[in-house]
């Protein structure tokens, strides 16, 4: 489907990844996996098989039907099921690359939890006066 911002057509909610390209740059097969390899080792929140039921290129050349048919081939095959080009410099400020949650018809960035192993949350520390 195609990407129109604040009027995706897709499900409630899916989990999205947003790449930004340099300006001018075009969309290839080569540049979209190493791309998505990059950010895959440094985000500790990103994994390909999660975040791909929708893919935002910002600032691209490329019209989504330009695209070629091997690159979209190779978007299905990862279970791509919306795909939107954006051509908006100042749009690359405003919405970093990264995973996103698509809810309520915007784009939400996500974060990863991790374990309080330690148990410093749990309890409250209250300090004890000599008094």
């Amino acid at each position: 489907m195609q990407f129109t911002p604040g009027t995706v057509k897709a499900a409630p909610h899916s989990l999205v990844t947003v790449v930004v390209a340099e300006v001018g740059v075009p969309i290839s097969l080569q540049w979209l996996d190493k791309y998505l390899a990059t950010m895959e080792e440094g985000c500790d929140v990103y994994q390909r098989v999660h975040f791909l039921d929708g893919l935002v290129v910002v600032n691209s050349v490329d019209k989504p039907s330009a695209l070629t048919l091997g690159l979209r081939r190779h978007l299905d095959a990862l279970g791509t099921q919306w795909l939107g080009v954006l051509q908006d410099k100042d749009l690359s400020d405003r919405l970093p690359p990264g995973p996103y949650m698509y809810l309520d018809g915007a784009l939400k960035p996500v974060y990863r939890l991790y374990d309080d192993v330690q148990g410093a949350f749990l309890t409250a520390l209250k300090p004890k006066t000599d008094r």
